[in-house]
């Protein structure tokens, strides 16, 4: 049987961050606040080799028409 697996733009690092995420589920569960998910998801995505960056401030582009400058919770490599 020929499998298809769907081929992303940065494929690798999308699937590390969605691995973070479901172990960190599966250690601590559910429930807690967003500043405690985004800092245990740092520490994932920084053991599995990604290089983070928080509260990171960027000047937003759509359709090359600025949109304003916005904080990012994590910029991920």
């Amino acid at each position: 049987m020929n499998t298809i697996v769907p081929k992303y733009l940065h494929s690798e690092i999308t699937s590390k961050k969605l691995q973070g995420f479901y172990t960190i589920c599966n250690v601590i569960g559910y429930g807690f606040g967003i500043d405690f998910f985004k800092k245990t998801l740092i520490i994932e995505l920084e053991n599995s080799g990604l290089k983070c960056e928080t509260e990171k401030q960027i000047n937003a582009n759509y359709l090359n028409i600025e949109i304003g400058n916005f904080k990012m919770d994590i910029l991920v490599d």
